[in-house]
């Protein structure tokens, strides 16, 4: 919901070091139009993202449950957690397509721009193998029962 105006965006990261996905996440919370746009990047942990973030006066949100290795106790607070922070903040825009929690339900598409073209805009977000597999076929086949 915009207040204030301001288109607030909220970014998703598994864990708060700067890999891949948090480089992405880093180089676009810092380069959108500020006075657009309100950005607040949650991750679990309490890792370098958020102390480089902090120099660019970004918010952040530590989740304390979310964890990259799987457990059923702390995967289910961290579902609780995520929810009570977009009641919260009630974001315009959610990204979360490179972590853990979002590589299972995004899929690619293109509005016919030119294939490779789209191919290197994707190789340029930095996700890990299997996320990109996920992304650029996997989870269609699954969605579509193909």
């Amino acid at each position: 919901m915009q207040k204030n105006g301001l288109t607030h965006i909220l970014f998703l990261a598994t864990i708060a070091e700067l890999g891949g996905a948090q480089r992405y996440i880093y180089d676009l919370a810092s380069n959108l139009f500020a006075p657009a746009f309100a950005v607040t990047v949650a991750a679990g942990g309490d890792g370098p993202l958020f102390s480089t973030l902090a120099q660019r006066n970004i918010a952040t949100q530590t989740l304390r449950h979310l964890r990259r290795a799987i457990s059923p106790l702390h995967d289910l607070a961290a579902i609780f957690e995520i929810r009570r922070l977009l009641k919260r903040l009630k974001p315009d825009i959610l990204q979360f397509i490179g972590s853990r929690m979002g590589q299972d339900r995004c899929l690619w598409g293109t509005n016919g721009l030119p294939w490779k073209e789209n191919l290197d805009q994707v190789d340029q977000i930095g996700l890990k193998d299997q996320a990109k597999r996920l992304l650029l076929r996997e989870n269609a086949i699954r969605l579509f029962n193909l």
